[in-house]
C-alpha cells in the first residue's frame, strides 16, 4: 500500500472561474494502468482523485508517481454575514485520493492537505500593472505625448458653477489633449477560436494555452486651445502623427510585444461655444475617436497561469507548428503581426492625368457625330 504525500502547490491561490493548471509534488501517487495495444487506443482510467474544498477536479493527469497537474474545479463564493454579498477569498482543504481502474477510493491512500488552496476573487489594481487594458492606454497617452503634445492626460475634470449654474472643464494650461474612455468591443475576425501549444517547464512538455479573445478599444481625442491657429495646427499634427502610425509594438509581457493597429474612427471635428452667455469663453475646443485594434487577451488579471488550460507530451517543441485557425480567417496569436480583413470587389482606383498634360470631358454616350 503507497500512502500519497502532498509537499507542494503552485500555483495555490486562483480564481473561483476554477479551469486553473496547479501542479501538485509529493509522492504515492498510483500512476494509470497502462491500456491493451489495440486499435483505436483505449484510454488508461483515472488513477488519482484530487478534490478542492469538497468538489472533485474536472481533470488530473499523473505525471509520475511524484508529480499531478490538476485542473482546479469552479467555486461558488460563500455568503458573507450579512446575507447578501460574498466573500471575496475562500480557504479549502486539498485531498488527493488513490482509486482503482473502477474509481473506487482504495482504502488508505489518501492525503489531506489542510487550507492548501485559496480561491480568491480577482481585484481591480489599481498601478495598471496587471490589465492589459490599461498598459495599452498608457502605451497611446505615451505615443501622443512624445509626438504630438507633453500636456496629455487622461481625463479632466467637469465640476459645477453654482453661480452661472453651468459646468466647466478644469484646465491647468492650453494646449491640452484629453483621453477619454476606451470603448471596448470585441473583434470577432481576429479573435483565434484554435488552440496553440507552447514549450512547458520539462523536456517533451507542452502547454495549451486558452483561445484568445481580441479587442478593439476606441479612444475619445479632446484637444483644448484658446488660439485658433493653435487648434489648426494642433489638429494637422495630430492627423499626420496618427495617420503615420498605423501599427505601434506593444509590450504584453516583459521582453515580449504584439502589434497593434491605430487609426482614425473620426477625424477631429471643431466644435462651436454655444449661444449661451453663461457659457461663452476663449477656448477653442475640437474631439475626434482613434480605435486600437487586435489586443488579445488570454487570462484573468492578476491570476498565475490562468492561461494554460493543460499539458501535452511527447511533443516534439521544436517543431511546434503554427495554431491553426478554425474558420476562413487568419487568426491574431501573441507576436503574430494583425491587419485588416481585405476588402471584396475594390475596384482599381482612378488614373489621374499627369501633370501638365490635358483634361477633357468624356464625351457623351451616343452622341451624334
Amino acid at each position: 500500500m503507497a500512502v500519497p504525500t502532498i509537499a507542494t502547490l503552485s500555483p495555490a491561490t486562483g480564481a473561483p472561474t476554477g479551469g486553473q493548471l496547479v501542479e501538485i509534488t509529493g509522492t504515492g501517487f498510483r500512476l494509470p494502468t497502462v491500456p491493451p495495444a489495440t486499435i483505436p487506443a483505449p484510454s488508461a482510467p483515472p488513477s488519482v482523485r484530487v478534490l478542492y474544498g469538497g468538489q472533485e477536479s474536472p481533470r488530473v493527469d499523473v505525471i509520475s508517481g511524484t508529480r499531478l497537474l490538476v485542473a482546479v474545479p469552479k467555486r461558488s463564493m460563500p455568503i458573507a454575514a450579512d446575507g447578501q454579498t460574498t466573500l471575496g477569498t475562500e480557504v479549502v482543504d486539498v485531498v488527493v485520493e488513490n482509486i482503482d481502474d473502477s474509481g473506487v477510493l482504495i482504502p488508505g491512500e489518501t492525503v489531506t492537505a489542510a487550507g492548501a488552496y485559496t480561491y480568491q476573487r480577482p481585484g481591480i489594481d489599481y498601478s495598471a500593472q496587471r490589465s492589459g487594458v490599461a498598459r495599452v492606454t498608457a502605451t497611446l497617452i505615451d505615443l501622443l505625448r512624445s509626438e504630438v503634445l507633453a500636456n496629455t492626460v487622461i481625463e479632466t475634470s467637469t465640476d459645477y458653477d453654482p453661480d452661472t449654474g453651468t459646468s466647466k472643464i478644469e484646465v491647468q494650461s492650453t494646449p491640452q489633449l484629453i483621453l477619454t474612455g476606451p470603448e471596448v468591443e470585441a473583434n470577432t475576425f481576429f479573435t483565434f477560436r484554435g488552440a496553440y501549444l507552447v514549450p512547458g517547464i520539462n523536456p517533451g512538455e507542452a502547454y495549451r494555452h486558452r483561445r484568445h479573445r481580441v479587442l478593439d478599444l476606441t479612444f475619445e481625442i479632446i484637444g483644448i486651445t484658446n488660439n485658433t491657429l493653435e487648434m489648426h495646427n494642433l489638429i494637422e499634427l495630430l492627423e499626420a502623427v496618427i495617420d503615420r502610425n498605423t501599427s505601434f509594438d506593444f509590450e504584453c509581457a516583459p521582453g515580449e510585444t504584439i502589434p497593434l493597429e491605430l487609426r482614425w474612427v473620426e477625424d477631429p471635428r471643431y466644435e462651436r461655444q454655444p449661444n449661451d452667455p453663461g457659457l461663452i469663453s476663449d477656448l477653442r475646443l475640437f474631439r475626434g475617436s482613434v480605435q486600437v485594434r487586435g489586443y488579445p487577451i488570454t487570462d484573468l488579471p492578476g491570476v498565475d497561469h490562468d492561461a494554460i488550460d493543460e499539458v501535452g507530451f511527447e511533443v516534439d517543441v521544436t517543431t511546434l507548428e503554427a495554431p491553426q485557425q478554425i474558420g476562413d480567417n487568419l487568426p491574431t496569436v501573441q507576436g503574430a503581426p494583425t491587419r485588416s480583413p481585405p476588402e471584396q470587389d475594390v475596384p482599381s482606383p482612378p488614373k489621374f492625368p499627369k501633370h501638365g498634360a490635358p483634361t477633357r470631358s468624356p464625351p457623351d454616350s451616343g452622341a451624334q457625330q
